[in-house]
């Protein structure tokens, strides 16, 4: 399931429409994870991290910074996830923007991808 989710995250952008909630526009990493996974974001993060903390921050009505951090024991550490999320009339559009793992900071997309994929595995 991992690799899957790996590699359509190489091909295209993880953008979470669907883990945030929107099925619509259907991406091919949507497909992917559709395929794999009918959890929420929010489900995934509490069957497979500890100590979790959601932090928002607006940036203005419809752009919000959106972080979640806790200890996965899969990836033996502590993980932040921060997503850069948008309202478009009744649409939600996510990306992840960053991973911070064990104070290090990555923005590229095998990382990012890499996590996503222990999360949900």
């Amino acid at each position: 399931i991992s690799f899957f989710i790996v590699l359509t995250y190489l091909f295209a952008a993880f953008e979470t429409p669907y883990i945030l909630g929107v099925t619509h526009p259907r991406v091919l990493s949507v497909l992917v994870f559709d395929t794999y996974t009918t959890e929420t974001m929010g489900t995934i993060v509490e069957k497979s991290m500890s100590n979790v903390n959601w932090e928002k921050v607006e940036n203005d009505k419809t752009h919000y910074t959106v972080s979640v951090s806790g200890f996965v024991p899969d990836l033996y550490g502590n993980v932040k996830i921060t997503f850069d999320v948008n309202y478009v009339d009744d649409l939600v559009y996510g990306k992840i923007v960053s991973v911070v793992y064990d104070d290090e900071m990555y923005t590229d997309d095998f990382t990012i991808a890499y996590v996503m994929g222990m999360l949900t595995e």
